[in-house]
């Protein structure tokens, strides 16, 4: 993965980008999307949508996005997020990018009484 400067991604260029079949294309536009001025419910479906598709550079692209979205907003949907990632948990080239996602739910989104443990979701 390569990091650099995230240019802005407007709705309407965001849909475009993810009906594509560029897996590169996608993952950039997931990444830019959470971090531009688009609605953060759809990008958080947008992510969980993504994260069905086999190739694990959209993988990632989708769990670093649902880290931004948390930390910028302090809000994800708790429960969809852990069931959609709960497939994933098994799968050592994603398992580490999910704990850092679990980090920023915890850190961001869950209060004392919701921390998110190590265990399976």
């Amino acid at each position: 993965m390569k990091y650099g400067l995230v240019q802005p991604i407007g709705l309407l260029e965001a849909e475009a980008c993810l009906e594509s079949d560029d897996p590169t294309l996608i993952a950039d536009s997931l990444l830019r999307a959470s971090l531009s001025d688009i609605d953060h419910c759809w990008v958080e479906s947008a992510c969980l949508h993504a994260l069905d598709r086999p190739e694990l550079g959209v993988r990632w692209a989708a769990l670093s996005a649902l880290g931004h979205l948390a930390r910028r907003y302090r809000h994800v949907d708790v429960s969809t997020v852990m069931a959609a990632i709960q497939p994933l948990r098994a799968i050592p080239s994603v398992s580490g990018k999910i704990d850092d996602l679990l980090g920023d739910i915890n850190v961001f989104v869950c209060n004392e009484n919701e921390k998110i443990g190590d265990q399976d979701p």
